[in-house]
């Protein structure tokens, strides 16, 4: 079992310290929610956060969690506020992180957007290079990214867990490859299913090749096993 570590955001300078701390104890990444409460995590604020994870050579891992307060506020059951808002904020950071320059900003970090699934990535991946080609009236070309969103998947430094009971796993890995794709668990879920590793195997619709980077090869490389 390899364990990142939470760092106390929004006191940066604490973070920081943490991740230093976190790193001498054998922590392998650092997690954070989508947002800092209602700052993005491409807000230039968070810089030194990037800067001591890549001197530390230890990735970012981004949780859903209940981030954003404007929006979490507007739900008042467990069921809703689990599919909506619970996710948005992950959402909202994985756009945040490729429009803001963070990657740009420091070439040898890894982030990676764990805990919301990953058929929604060919999607959310999709809006991005259509309007990318063709931006919206109105935009400057300040309001983009260096480059193509696609293309900072394609780099190998993005990546995002999966649910072993996902459908579209197999049909995910097509559209956006089987590098950056990892199984990782927060342990112990109660929602998790029994087994999902055994039953994960047995599935005829992904290929065996596929399986064996999501269940360990990927998990290795994004976390420097």
């Amino acid at each position: 079992i390899r364990w990142v570590a939470a760092v106390p955001l929004p006191d940066i300078r604490a973070s920081v310290d943490e991740i230093h701390h976190a790193k001498t104890l054998g922590a392998c990444g650092i997690l954070v929610l989508g947002t800092v409460g209602d700052m993005l995590l491409g807000d230039r604020r968070l810089d030194p956060l990037y800067a001591a994870a890549e001197l530390n050579g230890i990735p970012i891992c981004v949780h859903v969690g209940w981030s954003y307060p404007a929006i979490s506020s507007l739900y008042d059951n467990i069921y809703e506020s689990i599919v909506t808002p619970f996710v948005l904020p992950l959402f909202m950071g994985f756009t945040s992180v490729v429009c803001s320059g963070v990657l740009d900003r420091f070439p040898r970090l890894n982030v990676g957007f764990f805990e919301a699934g990953v058929e929604w990535v060919p999607y959310w991946l999709d809006r991005l290079d259509r309007f990318y080609r063709q931006p919206p009236g109105g935009s400057k070309k300040t309001d983009l990214p260096a480059n193509n969103p696609v293309e900072y998947v394609r780099a190998g430094r993005i990546y995002f867990s999966c649910e072993l009971d996902e459908k579209r796993i197999g049909q995910t890995a097509e559209v956006i490859g089987d590098e950056c794709i990892v199984y990782a668990s927060d342990l112990p879920h109660a929602h998790r299913v029994f087994d999902a590793i055994k039953l994960f195997r047995a599935r005829t619709d992904v290929a065996e090749a596929t399986k064996d980077k999501i269940l360990g090869k990927n998990g290795e490389r994004f976390f420097g096993a």
